[in-house]
C-alpha cells in the first residue's frame, strides 16, 4: 500500500517541479529591435534602423535599455540564482570631430529607470555617493574605453566584472584567446567602432565572459572567468539590460542582436552576425578588410626587399665589421632619430641580464634598471615593448626628442638599441638620487628636501621647461611633467625625463589635437575638455608640481580633495602659511607664500591667465614683472578675487555666463544683483552687475568668525529670505544658494547674486551634470530625483545654520564625503546648544528630507518677521516659542500654516529663457 502511495505521489513530485521551472523559464531573441516594446528605453535611448542607440551626440547624458519586465534570477523560495546565459552584439564609435570616450555595461538592476546613476566615467551604472554600497543589488559587465583612476582601471581599453561598484571585482584588457592551445592573446578596441560579439554565463557561482569580433566563433577560453556568490547581490526578480553614459568625452554606444536564455544556453546560435551594419569612421574601414591587408603585406614585403637590398650596400656593409651583433636589424627611421645605436650585449652586460637587483622602479612606458658600462660609467636603461603602437610611440618620442634637445636640466640620452622585434631600450645617465616625488614624501628626516634644495629644484625645473618650450629649434611639449618625471643626481640637481609623451611643433604653430594622455592630478582643464596640449597645458601641470612639492600632497589623493582646489580654499581662507607652518624645512615663510601664489597662478583654470615659463623664470630669478612691486605683486593682481569664486566646484563656461545673464536681466530687484550689462569680445566673456563693494557673506562670515547676534542674524535672513521670494515668484529656481552667492551691500543688505546655473522651474534638466554645491546641495539633487524650487529652500537652512554656528557645514568632511552622509544617513550639522528653540525648529525644518516639508520662501519671510517682532519686544523670541511649541503633534510646520496666505504684491512676470 505505502509503494503505491509513494508511485501515485511521484508524478506530483515531478509536475510541481516542472512547473516550477517553467514559471521561471526566460528565452528571448533579438536581431535587430523596434520601438514598439522590444525593451524599455530610459534617458537617451532610442532605437534606430533597427539598433539599439543608447547615446547621442550630447555631453553628460545617460541611455538606458531593459528587457521590459523583471525575470526571476532566484529559485522560488531560495537563494540560490538561476543559471543564465546571454549574449549580444554592440559597436562603440567616435564621432568625427569629437573626443571619444566611457563605455557601456550590460548590467542587472532591482528597478527599471535610471534613478541612481551618473553620466561621464559612472558610465550610467552608479553615481558616486551609491558606488561600493551593498544594497544597491546590481551586477554590470563594464566594456570601458578611459582609464579613472578613482575606480583602479587597469587601462582605457578593458572589460570589468563590477559588482554592486565600479571598481571591478575582476579585469582584463578587451581581446580574446586564439590559436591551438588558446595561448595567444588578440587585442581589440572597443571604440573603433567595430562590431563585437559577447558572451557571459553565469553556471555553478561562475561569471565567463568572452568576446570577439563578430562572425568568429566564441573562444573556448574565456576571456574573465570569476567566481562569484551572487544570492545576495540578485533579488527574486530583476531587470536585466543595458546602460551607457557620455561625458565631456562622447562617442556612440549601439546594440545590434541580443540573446537572453536561463534555460537554453545555445539560444545566442541564432543571432545574425552577417549584413550588420558597420559605424568605423568614413575612410578607415578599408584598412581593416582582408583584402586590404593582405594587398598590403605584398606590397610591403616587395617594399621591404627594395630597402633592404638598398640600406645593405649603402648602410649595413660598410658598418658591418665595426658590430658585434651582426643578428640586429636596421630600419629607416633609425637615421631620422638621432642614430647614435648601443650594442644590445652591453647593455645586457650593464645591466647583469636586466636582474631584478638592478631594476630600480618602473617609468610611464617600461621598466628601467640600473647598469654599469665597462669605463664605471652609470647608466639607466628604460626597457619599452614594442609590441603596439603606444610603445613604438613613445620610444620615438624619447629619441627624437631627448636625442636631439641638450640643456643642463633636462636627462641625457645616451643611446638605444633595438632586439629583435618587440624589445626597445632607452640609454640615459643614471641619477644616483632618484626620482622627486621619493623625497619629497620621504619619511626619513635625514633624507628629506631642504627648503634650498625645493626652490633649487623647482626653479631648475622651470629653467628646462623653459628650454623646451622657447629654447630649441621647435617647440616641445613635455604633457607629463609630475614628480615622479623629474629626477635628482649626485649633486641634487634637478633632470626633466621621461619624454614618452612629447611632442614637437614649430614655434608660430599650435599642436593638433589628440587624445587625452597624462597623469591625473596634473592635466589642465582645457586639455581634458578638448585634448589640445600648449606649452599653457605644460604651464598647469608644473604649478601642480610646485604646489605638491611645498604642501607634501599628492594631487589626487583617496578621500581628499584634489589638491588644487584644496590650495585654493586656503587661499580663501587666508590659512596658506598655517597649512605649512609645521614643515620641518620651513625658513622663509613669506618667500614661500609667494612661491604658493605662483605655483595658483600656473594652475589657473583659465590658460591665458597662467604665465609663460619664461616669467616663471623670471620670478625665480628675483626680476620685477612690472615696474612697480615687482613679480609677487603681479602675482596678487592676478590671482585677486579669483579665490573667493573657487570653491564652485566647476569653471566658468560661456553657457554659465550666458544663464547668468539671462537670469540677471530677467530678475532685477532689490535684494537680487542688478545686472548693468554683458558684451563678448573675441575670447572674453564679460558680465556687468553693480558694485558690492563688502563683498560675499562667506568673506564676512569668515572675518566674523563666531555665531551672530540675534538682532543682526534674523535681519541678515530677512535679507536672503525675501530675495529668494522674489526669485522663487518669477519661476526661477537659483539651485546654488551658498554664503559664496550673496553679496553686502554698503549700507550692510544682502543680495543673491550669481545665476550661472539657475533654471526655470518647468524647465530644469535633472539629467544634467551635477549642479550647485555639495554641501549646500538638497538630497533630492544629489540622488538625481526629481526636484522643484524647495531646494533653494534646503540651502537656506544651511546658510541658517552658519549664521548661528559661526562655522562651514561638514567642514570636517571632503564635499563627497559630506554628500555621502547627507543621502544614505541622513546627517546634518549639529545645531548649537544655545540656539534659540523657535530658530531651530526653523532650520531644522528647512532642511527637512522631504521636499513637501519645508516652507516656502514668503512663509520664511513670515516667519522671520515674527521673530523680528519678537525681538522687538523682549529681545528674546519667547513670544513665538510659546505658541510654537504649544502643541508639540502638530508641529512648526502648522504654526507656519497659520500665519496666513503669500503677499503677491512681489510676483512680476516671469523671465524667459531660450
Amino acid at each position: 500500500m505505502e509503494s503505491k502511495r509513494q508511485t501515485l505521489l511521484l508524478p506530483l513530485i515531478l509536475a510541481g517541479i516542472l512547473s516550477v521551472q517553467l514559471t521561471s523559464a526566460v528565452d528571448f531573441l533579438f536581431n535587430g529591435f523596434n520601438a514598439a516594446g522590444s525593451v524599455s528605453l530610459y534617458g537617451t535611448a532610442a532605437v534606430e534602423s533597427n539598433t539599439l542607440s543608447l547615446t547621442q551626440r550630447s555631453s553628460f547624458s545617460i541611455g538606458r535599455a531593459l528587457y521590459p519586465s523583471r525575470i526571476p534570477a532566484r529559485w522560488p523560495n531560495s537563494s540560490v540564482v538561476i543559471p543564465f546565459s546571454t549574449s549580444f552584439i554592440f559597436a562603440m564609435a567616435p564621432y568625427e570631430g569629437l573626443l571619444p570616450g566611457h563605455g557601456l555595461v550590460f548590467l542587472f538592476v532591482p528597478h527599471a529607470g535610471i534613478e541612481g546613476s551618473s553620466s561621464a566615467q559612472n558610465l550610467g551604472f552608479l553615481n558616486f555617493t551609491n558606488n561600493g554600497d551593498s544594497d544597491n543589488h546590481v551586477l554590470g559587465v563594464e566594456f570601458d574605453c578611459f582609464m579613472n583612476q578613482e575606480f583602479n582601471d587597469i587601462s582605457d581599453n578593458h572589460v570589468g566584472v563590477d559588482v554592486n561598484s565600479l571598481v571591478s571585482v575582476r579585469a582584463h584588457d578587451a581581446g580574446y584567446y586564439v590559436g591551438e592551445d588558446d595561448d595567444s592573446f588578440e587585442d581589440l578596441d572597443l571604440n573603433s567602432g567595430r562590431n563585437y560579439q559577447v558572451w557571459i554565463d553565469y553556471v555553478n557561482s561562475t561569471l565567463n565572459v568572452a568576446m570577439a569580433p563578430v562572425g568568429l566563433r566564441r573562444p573556448d577560453r574565456p576571456l574573465l572567468s570569476v567566481a562569484l556568490n551572487l544570492s545576495e547581490v540578485f533579488e527574486d526578480e530583476m531587470y536585466v539590460g543595458f546602460t551607457a553614459s557620455t561625458g565631456d568625452l562622447i562617442q556612440s554606444h549601439r546594440i545590434l542582436g541580443w540573446s537572453f536564455s536561463n534555460t537554453n544556453f545555445s539560444l545566442s546560435e541564432g543571432l545574425i552576425t552577417e549584413g550588420l551594419p558597420s559605424f568605423v569612421l568614413p575612410g578607415t574601414p578599408i584598412y581593416r578588410t582582408r583584402g586590404f591587408i593582405a594587398g598590403l603585406s605584398t606590397a610591403a614585403v616587395l617594399f621591404a626587399i627594395v630597402c633592404s637590398t638598398v640600406a645593405y650596400m649603402f648602410v649595413i656593409r660598410p658598418r658591418r665589421k665595426k658590430r658585434k651583433n651582426r643578428d640586429e636589424e636596421f630600419e629607416d627611421w633609425e637615421l631620422e632619430y638621432w642614430p647614435h645605436r648601443i650594442n644590445y650585449e652591453e647593455i645586457d652586460s650593464a645591466t647583469k641580464g636586466f636582474a631584478e637587483e638592478n631594476a630600480v622602479g618602473t617609468g610611464g612606458n617600461g621598466k628601467v634598471y640600473r647598469g654599469i658600462l665597462p669605463g664605471g660609467a652609470e647608466i639607466a636603461v628604460k626597457h619599452i615593448s614594442h609590441e603596439n603602437d603606444k610603445g613604438t610611440r613613445a620610444f620615438l618620442a624619447e629619441i627624437s626628442s631627448l636625442g636631439r634637445v641638450k640643456h643642463r636640466n633636462l636627462v641625457s640620452l645616451r643611446g638605444w638599441c633595438k632586439k629583435d622585434k618587440n624589445s626597445l631600450f632607452v640609454v640615459y645617465d643614471y641619477m644616483e638620487n632618484g626620482s622627486l616625488d621619493k623625497r619629497v614624501f620621504e619619511s626619513d628626516e635625514e633624507k628629506t628636501l631642504s627648503y634650498e634644495d625645493r626652490i633649487r629644484i623647482l626653479k631648475q625645473v622651470a629653467s628646462g621647461l623653459l628650454y623646451l618650450h622657447e629654447g630649441w629649434e621647435a617647440t616641445v611639449l613635455h604633457r607629463d611633467i609630475k614628480a615622479s618625471n623629474v629626477l635628482l643626481d649626485q649633486e641634487m640637481n634637478a633632470r626633466l625625463g621621461d619624454f614618452g609623451l612629447a611632442r614637437m611643433h614649430d614655434h608660430d604653430k599650435t599642436a593638433g589635437t589628440t587624445r587625452v594622455v597624462g597623469t591625473a592630478g596634473y592635466l589642465a582643464p582645457e586639455f581634458i575638455k578638448n585634448g589640445r596640449a600648449s606649452t599653457k597645458t605644460d604651464v598647469f601641470s608644473y604649478g601642480v608640481l610646485i604646489l605638491e612639492v611645498v604642501f607634501g600632497r599628492r594631487p589626487v589623493e583617496e578621500g581628499q580633495p584634489p589638491l588644487v582646489d584644496w590650495v585654493w580654499g586656503l587661499l580663501k581662507k587666508g590659512e596658506l602659511l598655517t597649512a605649512v607652518k609645521g614643515k620641518p624645512w620651513l625658513r622663509n615663510g613669506e618667500e614661500i607664500e609667494k612661491v604658493i601664489h605662483l605655483g595658483l597662478l600656473c594652475a589657473h583654470p583659465d590658460a591665458n591667465t597662467r604665465p609663460s615659463m619664461r616669467q616663471v623664470v623670471k620670478f625665480f630669478e628675483g626680476k620685477s614683472e612690472h615696474e612697480e612691486g615687482g613679480m609677487d605683486v603681479y602675482l596678487l593682481e592676478r590671482l585677486r578675487g579669483f579665490g573667493d569664486g573657487f570653491g564652485s566646484g566647476s569653471y566658468p563656461t560661456f553657457s554659465d555666463i550666458r544663464r547668468g545673464a539671462k537670469s540677471s536681466i530677467s530678475i532685477s530687484w532689490s535684494d537680487s544683483t542688478i545686472l548693468v550689462a554683458a558684451f563678448r569680445k573675441p575670447a572674453v566673456f564679460c558680465i556687468i552687475t553693480e558694485y558690492l563693494p563688502e563683498g560675499s557673506l562667506r568673506a564676512y562670515l569668515h572675518k566674523y568668525k563666531d555665531s551672530l547676534p540675534m538682532p543682526k542674524l534674523i535681519s541678515m535672513a530677512l535679507d536672503i529670505a525675501k530675495g529668494m521670494e522674489y526669485i522663487h515668484s518669477q519661476g526661477v529656481i537659483h539651485r546654488d544658494l551658498k554664503p559664496e552667492n550673496i553679496l553686502i551691500t554698503h549700507d550692510f543688505h544682502l543680495k543673491v547674486a550669481d545665476f550661472g546655473i539657475a533654471c526655470e522651474e518647468a524647465y530644469c534638466d535633472l539629467l544634467a551634470d551635477d549642479p550647485g554645491t555639495y554641501r549646500w546641495m538638497a538630497p533630492e539633487m544629489i540622488k538625481r530625483k526629481k526636484y522643484g524650487r524647495k531646494v533653494d529652500v534646503y540651502g537656506f537652512g544651511l546658510i541658517l545654520w552658519e549664521l548661528v554656528a559661526g562655522a562651514i557645514p561638514y567642514e570636517d568632511m571632503t564635499p563627497i564625503q559630506a554628500a555621502f552622509a547627507v543621502v544614505n544617513k541622513n546627517l546634518r550639522p549639529a545645531v548649537p546648544k544655545d540656539c534659540a528653540p523657535a530658530m531651530k525648529a526653523l532650520i531644522e525644518q528647512c532642511w527637512s528630507l522631504h521636499p513637501d516639508k519645508r516652507p516656502e520662501f514668503w512663509q520664511i519671510v513670515k516667519v522671520l518677521e515674527e521673530f523680528d517682532s519678537s525681538l522687538a519686544l523682549d529681545g528674546t523670541l519667547n513670544l513665538v516659542q510659546n505658541p510654537i511649541f504649544h502643541d508639540p503633534k502638530k508641529g512648526f510646520l502648522h504654526w507656519i500654516q497659520k500665519l496666513g496666505h503669500q503677499n503677491t504684491s512681489s510676483s512680476g512676470p516671469k523671465p524667459k529663457f531660450t
